[in-house]
């Protein structure tokens, strides 16, 4: 047999972003109606092709994205097409211009008009031989969709003894494609609910002293003699319009702060304090009413389930049996399975089944390729787009309420009472009669896959339901304390004993797969180890949870570990003194996708984070770089799912943050991300591309540190509060001497295309890489960004980048505030704003230039 391929593949870089709406981007004082958008929309994301052996250079338009049930999505338009011409005009120009002029073409057109696109595709002409004489008719496949050649093992099963060839050649075809410009994709057809209605708690709260300071600057500068607060209305009017683009996912909180960004700082400090509560108490343990208060009322949930109290079994009296705490952990599992059931009632038998079958390999693909539509594979596509249509019908509510019971197991009291109680009936004598897939002390087994152990060294290597544990170092074996769709509760309950968790299974170690897990762990110096995806804490359309209380532990995880919850769920880890570390390849440590809350939490201890290495950057030049999404990320599907909140809390202790792309407090797509690093002792920093304080894509990145000599590293750049496209950021440093290393010159308080962004660094004398406080370019959307600098306390700092001074402010075109105060922020009067605010400078753009083209 021979096989003959013709012809050859190539990798395309997205480097440009095309919302092609027609907004108009002249006028930075334009008018921008909160009214639904009529400006046309085509829904690609596009490149720019250097046209081979042209004097002097040239490019074209090749399309990388295809928005789904966008207009170029509608027409039939495909990822690689060639765009030759629009309208009987020739697309090519300058490689430096194409893009823009492609813009400029589409934004000029409204929605209704008819284009007429000529494309170059490549396609692949397939013909099957045997025994050089054709076999059925020619076909023709598209390189870019990959679709599959003929099957050569069965054709040579059908044709035996005869030669089968396939072959193959690639043809550039053109043809003319006709589009008709929709309005912008799920855009609603209403006006949006008032914002104070959306969070009437922040609302009502006074704006904190450093985003009081950033209005009060707002409203005194002015730039080319315009008054700063007119640029600053029409970007809230951009952020207010971008919202007008929905889907069932969004979150009400991030809509709020979207429309609000001075509300940022508020909301950062706050929900630091919040979680901050929840393990307040060393002796009684973390406070989970507290917990799942704060995961409602962030995912929009009722404040409390009145059906949790419903139907409890008593608990047991004092001295009871280990056969009688059994029966009552298995009727709280019964209960809970209660609650999982009522979550997914409003599925049909066909949906659910979808859930489980397409969830993990939705997962597995957004890790590869965040781009879910761009698949190659789109029967898989389809699929996904199925689940991702079906997962708000999923009651979240309902998750959370059978977390809620399954979490009585580990109350204070109870917890004291059943350490109390099988301690005396293992002293007793109380044994197990047989207990398959254990070794050691087995104290009771029940048909329900319950299982109880006494305090010396046991080993459990089945999956089993609950498992109680009551000392010992014992060594798990198995994915336990996982609920999953074939059993949608687990539980792990291990009261001493230095522990080993290992797993080589997906969903393990207090995980809820359609489900809901929990694992708790007293005490001892313990080890979580997993790897596969899924662990410790994390969620895929359910609730885990991992409790640690104690103890020197290390988490090592391969990605969606360690407090991550990719959709509709909760993953949360809450561990509490104790040096730790904390190791994952991605999508860990506080992540969350649509509709989910992620929460690490870690109480005192110096502790050490981890979070990258699995995937290489999808950025140019990015070998030793590498993709992260963790440490405090909320992250959307973009184009079709808003992204959750993430958020990664230390109270206390020196700390190592190390972590790829996207990471350290930051936001994607409609998501918000939060580091927050409570305490004032040093702490070290390192991020790569998006960091510390990121946003990207209409989403918001909080960042807060405490105080401390800290020091700030970010190898590529756009950190430090980096706002870009329609984005919102905070950057908080309460205090120390800090030194600031970021790279390239998008960091330290910097916007882009609509992007917001403040950074606040309160006391100390701190040293400055960089130039701070960048803003623009603005090509996207036209109009302007807003970038506020703020270096506060009157101490000697340095800024090795240039751009600002001690006691200096400077105002920068498109537009940024830099201010080096010679006061605290409380003692900054106007009279010393206005002295500062006089400077304007000039700036250049200096960001990386694949990233100026490509988001």
């Amino acid at each position: 047999m021979t096989y003959y391929s013709r012809f050859s593949t190539c990798c395309l870089l997205v480097v440009a972003f095309l919302t092609l709406t027609s907004c108009s981007t002249a006028q930075v004082k334009s008018a921008i109606s909160t009214k639904p958008d009529t400006g046309g929309y085509l829904g690609i994301m596009v490149t720019a092709q250097t046209v081979k052996s042209k004097v002097p250079a040239a490019a074209l338009v090749r399309i990388t994205t295809v928005v789904p049930g966008s207009a170029a999505d509608k027409a039939g338009l495909q990822i690689g097409d060639l765009l030759l011409g629009l309208d009987g005009n020739s697309l090519e120009k300058p490689p430096a211009e194409v893009l823009s002029h492609f813009r400029q073409l589409v934004q000029a057109r409204s929605a209704g008009t008819r284009l007429s696109l000529l494309i170059r595709r490549r396609t692949i002409s397939v013909q099957t031989f045997l025994d050089d004489t054709s076999y059925g008719e020619p076909k023709d496949l598209s390189v870019e969709n990959q679709q599959r050649l003929p099957d050569l093992d069965q054709l040579m099963e059908e044709h035996p003894d005869q030669l089968v060839e396939v072959r193959t050649r690639a043809l550039d075809r053109e043809q003319e494609v006709e589009v008709v410009l929709t309005a912008r994709s799920r855009a609603l057809d209403h006006p949006l609910p008032d914002n104070a209605s959306l969070r009437p708690d922040l609302e009502a709260e006074p704006l904190l002293p450093s985003a009081a300071l950033a209005a009060r600057v707002i409203a005194l500068a002015h730039i080319s003699q315009s008054p700063l607060q007119e640029r600053f209305d029409q970007l809230l009017e951009r952020f207010e319009q971008d919202e007008r683009i929905d889907d069932p996912f969004r979150l009400r909180t991030i809509r709020y702060l979207h429309r609000a960004p001075l509300k940022l700082t508020n909301s950062t400090r706050g929900l630091g304090r919040d979680l901050r509560s929840v393990q307040a108490d060393s002796l009684q343990g973390p406070n989970l009413e507290v917990l799942l208060g704060i995961v409602r009322r962030h995912l929009d949930m009722p404040e409390a389930v009145s059906k949790v109290s419903a139907n409890l079994t008593a608990r047991p009296g004092s001295g009871a049996s280990a056969a009688d705490h059994g029966s009552y952990l298995l009727a709280l599992v019964r209960l809970a399975e209660q609650h999982v059931a009522q979550a997914f009632s409003y599925l049909s038998v066909t949906e659910r089944k979808r859930l489980a079958d397409s969830l993990p390999t939705l997962a597995d693909q957004f890790a590869e390729i965040i781009y879910l539509h761009n698949d190659v594979d789109r029967q898989r596509w389809g699929q996904h787009a199925e689940v991702i249509r079906i997962l708000p019908k999923v009651d979240r509510s309902e998750l959370l309420a059978g977390l809620e019971v399954l979490l009585l197991a580990v109350m204070p009291d109870y917890l004291a009472q059943i350490e109390r109680d099988l301690k005396t009936a293992e002293a007793g004598g109380e044994r197990a009669s047989e207990a398959a897939g254990t070794s050691g002390t087995i104290l009771w087994r029940s048909a329900e896959d319950i299982v109880i152990g006494g305090s010396g060294e046991n080993e459990y290597r089945f999956d089993f339901k609950v498992v109680v544990d009551i000392g010992g170092d014992d060594r798990y074996r198995t994915s336990v304390g996982a609920g999953r769709p074939d059993r949608p509760v687990a539980l792990v309950i291990d009261l001493a004993g230095d522990d080993r968790y290992q797993s080589d299974k997906p969903f393990s170690q207090g995980t809820g797969f359609m489900g809901v897990g929990v694992l708790y762990d007293q005490a001892g110096d313990d080890r979580y180890t997993s790897n596969q995806s899924f662990a410790q804490g994390s969620a895929l359309a359910g609730a885990g949870l991992l409790i640690d209380r104690a103890g020197d532990d290390v988490y090592r995880g391969i990605r969606y570990a360690q407090a991550s919850a990719l959709c509709h769920g909760l993953g949360a880890v809450l561990d509490g003194d104790g040096n730790d570390i904390f190791s994952a390849g991605g999508f860990a440590q506080g992540f969350a996708g649509p509709g989910a809350f992620g929460g690490l939490i870690s109480r005192g201890g110096d502790d050490y984070y981890e979070a990258l290495g699995l995937y290489r950057s999808s950025y140019p030049n990015g070998v030793g770089i590498y993709r992260g999404m963790s440490q405090g990320a909320g992250i959307g599907f973009r184009h079709l799912s808003s992204g959750g909140i993430g958020v990664l809390l230390d109270d206390g202790g020196k700390d190592f943050y190390e972590a790829g792309n996207f990471s350290q407090g930051g936001g994607y797509y409609f998501g918000w991300g939060l580091l927050i690093d409570l305490g004032v002792d040093p702490d070290r920093y390192e991020g790569s591309r998006y960091a510390q304080g990121f946003a990207s894509h209409s989403a918001l990145g909080s960042f807060l540190d405490e105080g401390g000599n800290d020091i700030y590293k970010s190898w590529v750049g756009a950190g430090n509060s980096a706002a870009w496209d329609l984005s919102a950021t905070v950057f908080l440093d309460d205090g120390g001497n800090d030194h600031y290393a970021a790279g390239s010159g998008f960091s330290l308080g910097a916007s882009a295309h609509n992007g917001f962004a403040l950074f606040v660094d309160h006391d100390g004398e701190d040293l400055y890489q960089i130039t701070p406080g960048r803003a623009g370019p603005n090509s996207y959307h036209g109009g302007s960004s807003l970038s506020i600098f703020v270096d506060a306390g009157g101490q000697s700092d340095r800024y090795e980048g240039g751009g600002l001074s001690d006691e200096q402010g400077r105002i920068k075109g498109e537009t940024g505030v830099l201010l080096d105060l010679p006061e605290t922020i409380k003692n900054a009067d106007d009279v010393i704003l206005k002295r500062l605010l006089l400077t304007e400078g000039i700036q250049t753009f200096d960001f990386i230039e694949s990233e100026k083209n490509r988001r």
